[in-house]
C-alpha cells in the first residue's frame, strides 16, 4: 500500500482529474480519464476508502446539489460498480487529496514541492553541463534523462 498504509480515506478531484472536463455543460459528467479510474479501482480492491472530492455537491451550488449528487452517484455506480461518499470538505483523516488544482507543499515550511524541485533540477543541469566540458557526456545524458523523466514529467 505504500503511501496508504495508514487508515483514513483519499480525495479525488472529479472535473479534470477523474474525468475530463472543459466547460459547465449543465451538471453532465465528463468522460473517465483511465489512468486515474484504474487507480481508483486499485485502491478499492485493495480496500482503500475513496471519496469524490468535489464543490458540485457544495453549498456553491445550492440549487444543484441534489442533481450533481445524483449524477456523481450513478457515474460510480456505472464505472465502480459501488457508491463512494462525496464530499467538499477535508478532516483529519484524509491521507492525500489528487486535484488538478492543489501545489504539493513541503509540510511545516511554506516551500512548496516545485521550488524544491527547481532546485534540484538547476543542481542536476549546472553538474551535467560541468561534466560535458570533462568529456563524461555519458553520465551527463543520464542526468538530462532523469530530469526530463522525473522532475520535468509535467
Amino acid at each position: 500500500m505504500g503511501l496508504f498504509k495508514k487508515k483514513g480515506w483519499i480525495g479525488v478531484d472529479l472535473d479534470k482529474t477523474l474525468v475530463k472536463y472543459t466547460k459547465w455543460n449543465n451538471g453532465n459528467i465528463g468522460e473517465p480519464i483511465p489512468l486515474m479510474m484504474d487507480r481508483v479501482q486499485a485502491w478499492l480492491d485493495q480496500g482503500i476508502e475513496v471519496r469524490i472530492f468535489t464543490a458540485r455537491c457544495g453549498n456553491c451550488y445550492p440549487d444543484q446539489v441534489k442533481k450533481n449528487c445524483s449524477a456523481i452517484q450513478a457515474f460510480c455506480l456505472k464505472h465502480f460498480h459501488r457508491l463512494l461518499p462525496i464530499t467538499n470538505e477535508k478532516d483529519q483523516d484524509m491521507i492525500a487529496l489528487y486535484d488538478d488544482r492543489a501545489v504539493q507543499m513541503i509540510p511545516n515550511t511554506g516551500q512548496t514541492l516545485d521550488q524544491h524541485l527547481g532546485i534540484i533540477r538547476d543542481y542536476l543541469t549546472t553538474t551535467a553541463k560541468s561534466l560535458r566540458t570533462m568529456g563524461d557526456y555519458s553520465f551527463a545524458d543520464s542526468m538530462d534523462s532523469f530530469i526530463k523523466t522525473y522532475i520535468d514529467r509535467k
